[in-house]
């Protein structure tokens, strides 16, 4: 009698099994509500399992396209050529969008955003790159794009490129996939000697993950005053002042919600965007980072925007950090030295990323023949050194006409915290600190700023609401 119970219990046991192993439906419900690290080691388990997760991991990674001339050399001093022509690049990336719901920031230069020829098989009597965009993603989708003196961008690694299993499973379970980063400034001299306008543009898709918010919003002075400052008849200061309620009204915020970045995009260095910047730091303490600058345009929805475009980043599985590199820096050596501040945040590279804003009289010009033995490795300074730090981190941002920015790095001085290791990612907890006596000037001339956002893949599954 018990030896028929205990075969009776192997022969479920064994059904049981080969329906976990074979049913596609139920082997997808289970590991698409498993976090990160879970479904990495649940890929391991078999072939089908593997299949499965990869799909689903593949649809969690954050992705990028930068399109540029060929010719260029990148961050490795590599020549890049026998590119693709841009619109079929476009037109592939867009094929292979497999988010639901997710947020998209473009930066570019060199008239790229207001040209209207751009032919794909979404767009074949051509359109414009805000135009394409519109058609082809989701409802819903948020999108600011962006024209400035010139573009950073980075590469990446595509796992429909590689035929190794090995490989594609690398890719696969990586958040960032960075191939190469690159630096793309108007008028630059390429390695043939032509002096060319340069046409790049570089797109980025947040997908939308728990814990994590991502808000883009505008900040226009007519509307903002007609909105809360209408029955103000106070000078034009007065009026300018940003309480917290309207910060997070415009910023789409709970009070509640812990800022941790704030980028902002604007056309000049108005009273307006001052104190709204004035008003984050103090509803922060001054405990978030800061980015951003002074662009030649933006672009939300189907018209160019006049006003100030920003993005608020939040939630529990995000932390950040920034630093301002000075006008002074003009050296390779200190602007490692100041880039390892970044360093010793602590923040886990390999899910992370990081913008980087720029003023147009940097970049290749800037560091001269003195301060570097070889001449052709004036190409991409910045990012050449932001990339040795930080090999796997992938970088967007442009070149302005002004920054904005602070510094928020310091384990000791800006915060006072400890580590934690969260699934085998040191992490830091921080603690309230003791306000600043004076705030930090976050207007810059000449300088580089560089933000980094780490997102905490723990929580990466759709939230089940019971």
């Amino acid at each position: 009698m018990d030896l028929a119970i205990s075969e009776h219990k192997d022969e479920v046991y064994f059904h049981i099994g080969n329906l976990f192993s074979t049913s596609r439906e139920i082997i997808q419900k289970i590991l698409s509500l498993l976090g990160y690290y879970d479904l990495v080691s649940a890929v391991q388990v078999c072939e089908s399992w593997s299949l499965i997760g990869l799909q689903i991991l593949e649809k969690r990674r954050l992705r990028y396209i930068t399109l540029h001339p060929n010719g260029l050399k990148n961050t490795e001093l590599q020549s890049i050529n026998d590119l693709p022509p841009p619109f079929k690049s476009l037109e592939n990336f867009l094929e292979n969008i497999n988010y639901k719901s997710f947020h998209c920031l473009g930066f570019t230069c060199g008239g790229w955003l207001g040209r209207g020829d751009i032919t794909t098989k979404f767009s074949p009597k051509g359109s414009t790159l805000c135009d394409l965009l519109r058609n082809v993603f989701p409802k819903g989708c948020e999108m600011a794009l962006l024209e400035a003196s010139g573009v950073v961008g980075s590469v990446q690694i595509s796992p429909e490129d590689s035929e190794d299993k090995h490989t594609y499973k690398h890719i696969s379970e990586s958040f960032n996939n960075v191939h190469y980063s690159i630096e793309l400034e108007e008028s630059t001299v390429n390695h043939n000697g032509n002096d060319d306008s340069m046409e790049a543009v570089s797109l980025i898709l947040f997908p939308e993950q728990p814990g994590v918010k991502f808000n883009i919003f505008n900040l226009d002075e007519e509307d903002f005053y007609k909105t809360y400052k209408s029955n103000n008849s106070s000078g034009i200061r007065k009026r300018s002042e940003v309480s917290q309620e309207e910060f997070n009204s415009v910023c789409g915020l709970e009070p509640e919600e812990d800022l941790k970045a704030l980028i902002i995009f604007t056309y000049h260095n108005r009273t307006l965007t001052r104190s709204f910047l004035d008003t984050a730091q103090s509803r922060q303490n001054d405990k978030l980072a800061i980015g951003g600058g002074v662009v030649h345009w933006v672009q939300r929805d189907d018209e160019y925007y006049k006003g100030t475009v920003g993005i608020a980043i939040s939630g529990r599985n995000v932390q950040t950090a920034s630093i301002v590199v000075p006008s002074s820096v003009k050296d390779i050596k200190n602007l490692k030295l100041r880039l390892a501040k970044l360093k010793e945040k602590g923040l886990p590279e390999g899910h992370s990323l990081c913008f980087m804003f720029s003023c147009c009289g940097r970049g290749s010009e800037w560091y001269k023949k003195g301060h570097i033995p070889d001449n052709k490795d004036l190409l991409n300074v910045e990012t050449r050194a932001f990339r040795e730090l930080f090999p796997c981190t992938p970088i967007f941002g442009f070149f302005g006409d002004g920054e904005i920015g602070n510094n928020f790095y310091s384990r000791d001085e800006e915060e006072e915290g400890c580590s934690e290791s969260i699934d085998g990612i040191e992490t830091l907890q921080f603690q309230p600190r003791k306000k600043r006596k004076r705030k930090q000037n976050l207007f810059h001339q000449f300088s580089t700023i560089f933000v980094i956002c780490f997102i905490l893949m723990r929580f990466l599954i759709t939230e089940i609401k019971t």
